[in-house]
């Protein structure tokens, strides 16, 4: 027995190695996603939260930064998934022996569990730390220590540093267990939870929630629409779980839940299938967001869906083709030359190098893309930023302000109007963009309006005073669910004061406000030197 279980866990490991070689070869080989160059952009500035999503995806990348191009970026990943899954199966073979080809195969047909097992995005770590959760809670169910418990609290720290609804799956394993209220060593777990994720919670109080109201009240969305709501929500569990889904779905459902680990992972599944379908009647859902699923439901059911494909020649059929129809995928990915699509991971280097040339040691400004100002910057290895409109969301660009293009002479603007532009570079898809100097321009997006119960105000959170001349003030409006309706222009609109100070608040004459047509929102914008109206504050309720 002994022989057999030693002869299983070296098969395990050697399938592990070759595992981390393939993606190691694909994170060398394959270009950066949008995402991933955006992270990348966290990561030269470390902090205890971003704008768009908690630090750990940053603190990863940074990690290995030492490390040039793609895989420099993405090394640590590799490694976390591979904890993942050896976490997984040492939580299985708890129970019984795991077979690694049925273990391997079954998990990697899971598409975004194999895809993130070499990108460099959030959802890499998320699965490391939500495997780790599961892992230290079987243990914590057979025995109740210390240690256990301090790592439970790391794990759900962990989770939450890395995306904000893994609360979902700690709610879910207290309600399949409520007499955890009563442990301490449980209440330990989460006092240790607690503790860690302060830091970032003292960083949403210093920058006044920006960050978590956006994801909250600013996200642009729209009336409910059936198909792109809810149809989209079942759609979006289907691609996490592939063809695979076919086998996992009955199971999950017919599996017998009696100890407290199955109860878990089933209460755990459920309250994220439930949470996102209530929210599916309001906006729309990410396929990513059904990840923290796949680990507990394929904790629930993999020993009877293994005994499946032993016994069924067909799923055996299904899960070979489905592995095969994903490893095609990722050639196309790293390979431009043999895929019949443009894919997201191509073409960067030609259009990078074309606007470099162009641009030269100007830091480039771009409008409204800070996918493509991230891209330029890594790959070009140029100063870069994305001037956020009114009409467009904000970012992290904008959440850590424009002090470097305040401070350079001249700065190119890149955007898709030809007025006042020395020249145009092709984007990969053929697009024209055209580039307009400017100098020394004035961007100040910590002036922060405010409008409450008819009292209009301007804040100045610089710290430095802000000469109130040469400007344009335009408005936005909004509707219901903050879509842009239109801009217009106020004219005739001056301060009172030449100036603001810094912390200064200043009170503003609203009177112009009766002139626009109502809106249920609006965004205000004070401009300088011609640019666009870039985002001040938050969207700002019609009264």
């Amino acid at each position: 027995m002994q022989s057999t279980l030693s002869s299983t866990t070296k098969l395990f490991v050697i399938l592990l190695i070759i595992l981390g070689l393939l993606n190691f070869i694909q994170a060398y080989a394959t270009g950066l996603l949008f995402d991933e160059a955006y992270y990348w952009y966290y990561a030269q500035q470390l902090e205890w939260g971003y704008f768009d999503h908690p630090p750990m995806v940053a603190w990863i990348i940074a990690s290995s930064s030492y490390i040039q191009g793609e895989l420099g970026v993405r090394l640590l990943f590799i490694g976390l998934h591979l904890g993942s899954i050896a976490l997984l199966y040492d939580t299985l073979q708890s129970q019984t022996r795991v077979k690694p080809l049925y273990f391997l195969g079954l998990l990697l047909c899971f598409p975004l569990f194999q895809y993130y097992g070499f990108l460099a995005l959030p959802d890499s770590p998320f699965l490391f730390f939500t495997a780790l959760f599961f892992w230290a809670y079987r243990r914590f169910l057979s025995k109740e220590d210390y240690l256990i418990a301090f790592v439970l609290g790391i794990s759900m720290a962990g989770m939450m540093y890395s995306k904000y609804y893994g609360f979902l799956l700690i709610f879910g394993v207290l309600f399949s267990n409520l007499n955890l209220l009563k442990n301490n060593k449980a209440w330990l777990a989460l006092i240790v939870s607690v503790l860690l994720y302060t830091p970032h919670l003292m960083w949403q109080i210093e920058t006044n929630f920006e960050s978590l109201l956006f994801h909250l009240n600013e996200r642009p969305n729209h009336a409910y629409n059936f198909s792109e709501f809810t149809l989209g929500y079942f759609l979006n569990v289907l691609t996490v779980f592939g063809l695979m889904g076919i086998l996992i779905f009955p199971l999950s459902l017919k599996e017998t839940k009696t100890d407290l680990f199955k109860k878990a992972n089933w209460y755990a599944a459920l309250v994220v299938i439930g949470f996102f379908f209530i929210s599916s009647f309001s906006k729309k859902t990410q396929a990513q967001w059904f990840l923290p699923i796949v680990i507990p439901l394929f904790l629930l059911t993999f020993h009877t869906a293994a005994k499946k494909l032993e016994q069924q020649n067909y799923l055996r059929i299904l899960l070979l083709s489905n592995l095969i129809i994903l490893g095609v995928g990722r050639l196309f990915l790293a390979f431009e030359h043999i895929s019949p699509i443009a894919l997201e991971t191509h073409g960067h280097s030609k259009w990078v190098k074309a606007l470099a040339q162009k641009a030269g040691d100007r830091p480039v400004l771009f409008k409204n893309s800070y996918q493509r100002a991230s891209i330029y910057q890594f790959y070009s290895g140029q100063k870069a930023s994305s001037l956020n409109e009114i009409r467009y969301r904000n970012n992290q660009y904008g959440l850590r302000g424009y002090e470097e293009i305040r401070a350079a002479k001249e700065v190119v603007l890149l955007e898709k109007t030809r007025e006042k532009a020395f020249d145009s570079i092709a984007y990969k898809d053929n697009s024209l963009f055209y580039l307009k100097p400017l100098e020394t321009p004035r961007i100040y997006e910590k002036l922060i309006w405010k409008y409450e119960d008819g009292a209009l105000s301007l804040h100045n959170g610089h710290p430095f005073t802000i000469a109130l001349e040469d400007f344009e003030l335009n408005l936005a409006r909004l509707n219901a669910y903050k879509e842009f309706l239109g801009a217009e222009t106020i004219s005739d609109f001056q301060f009172e004061g030449g100036q603001i100070e810094p912390g200064q608040t200043l009170e503003v004459n609203s009177a112009f406000l009766r002139n626009v047509k109502h809106s249920p929102f609006f965004k205000l914008s004070l401009t300088f030197d011609g640019l666009p109206p870039n985002i001040q504050g938050l969207s700002l309720k019609n009264q």
